[in-house]
């Protein structure tokens, strides 16, 4: 995709986003452009790329060595107990990319199928391991905010 065209994508979304300034959007695009090709090659067919790369980004902003302050790892941030939990024992698999977007996928797969297809309450119980809610709102709402916004942007990439 070439310059112009990100252009163009960020200036047709930009009304639609409020929470990534337009500066984030561009780094949101290259970043994940560079794992475009890894993503379509090994995630579920029934998961949302795009949806993917928003976690990608909000999680890590592509750095694929980030380690959390709890300890996760990688891309898609997975904690080394929610990756056993998926079949990988060692947790240093999950520096690399291409096993931490798989491993990343088959649990955003896992919550999306756990809640019926509902994008929010799957994106919450990425990060939280349930759509907890409290009066109505999920108890991490900043982190779905930025995910949802994050998938309205990168839904063109």
């Amino acid at each position: 995709m070439s310059r112009k065209t990100i252009a163009i994508l960020l200036a047709t979304t930009t009304a639609t986003v409020v929470f990534l300034t337009l500066k984030e959007k561009a780094e949101a695009y290259m970043t994940v452009l560079k794992w475009d090709p890894i993503i379509k090659r090994v995630i579920p067919k029934d998961v949302p790329s795009s949806l993917v790369k928003a976690i990608i980004w909000v999680e890590s902003k592509g750095n694929p060595y980030l380690v959390g302050r709890d300890g996760e790892i990688g891309l898609m941030q997975i904690l080394p107990s929610t990756a056993q939990d998926l079949g990988i024992d060692n947790p240093n698999l999950l520096f690399d990319p291409v096993v931490n977007i798989r491993t990343g996928a088959n649990y955003l797969r896992y919550q999306l199928k756990r809640y019926g297809g509902n994008i929010k309450d799957a994106i919450a119980a990425y990060n939280a391991g349930s759509a907890r809610k409290y009066n109505g709102v999920y108890v991490n709402q900043d982190y779905v905010n930025k995910v949802l916004n994050a998938y309205k942007v990168l839904r063109f990439v």
